[in-house]
């Protein structure tokens, strides 16, 4: 998600309609990816991406500038996902704190067209296999490695948006990626950090 300017958030924050519109426009993408990773159901992810905003532009005036506002938007996601995940028995959330299982580990100039659209193939192939194991992770790695990998949050933002220290938050990406390394093994995985993830040994 884009890191607003300054000027925009406190525009909206003394209530520019334009500046408020700007920022609902422009994070609402990232927000529902987020929010449809961990609901699993793009009802629930319009739903929820909605009462985000909502709530959002209902309590503009509790933003802290010391924090980016795409960090405090994810905060309020992930409080809206855990109260609907609480009202819900279709799936379990379990955010807690550091628990023993976060604890010990380290850290062609002319190509044939017909090849480009191979490549397409196998790129869209390749995302619903590693899409399909990202939803398979627990709740509380799948929502670190959505956050860090296809959000691109920092250690410190995803740290301040999960409410957890620092250290957990990289605990449970190494753990995370361990987990698909696993369901991935035998599949051609992609890399890199702009809507894939690495997982390379």
């Amino acid at each position: 998600m884009e890191r607003f300017a300054e000027k925009t958030v406190e525009r909206a924050r003394q209530g520019d309609k334009e500046a408020l519109e700007k920022l609902v426009r422009e994070a609402s993408p990232g927000v529902f990816r987020f929010i449809l990773n961990m609901v699993r159901s793009e009802e629930e992810a319009r739903d929820l991406t909605q009462e985000t905003f909502l709530r959002a532009v209902r309590h503009l005036d509790r933003y802290d500038p010391a924090y980016s506002f795409n960090t405090w938007l994810y905060r309020i996601a992930r409080n809206l996902c855990i109260d609907r995940a609480r009202r819900s028995s279709r799936w379990r959330w379990s955010p807690g704190g550091r628990g023993d299982d976060d604890r010990g580990d380290p850290m062609c100039d002319h190509p044939d067209p017909r090849e480009s659209q191979l490549d397409e193939l196998l790129d869209q192939e390749r995302r619903r296999i590693l899409e399909g194991a990202v939803g398979r992770l627990k709740p509380k790695y799948r929502e670190v490695i959505v956050l860090y990998h296809f959000e691109e949050l920092s250690y410190q933002e995803i740290a301040r948006v999960l409410g957890i220290p620092l250290g957990t938050v990289m605990n449970r990406i190494f753990r995370a990626r361990r987990q698909l390394r696993a369901a991935l093994e035998g599949e051609s995985a992609v890399v890199g950090r702009s809507g894939a993830l690495e997982v390379a040994r």
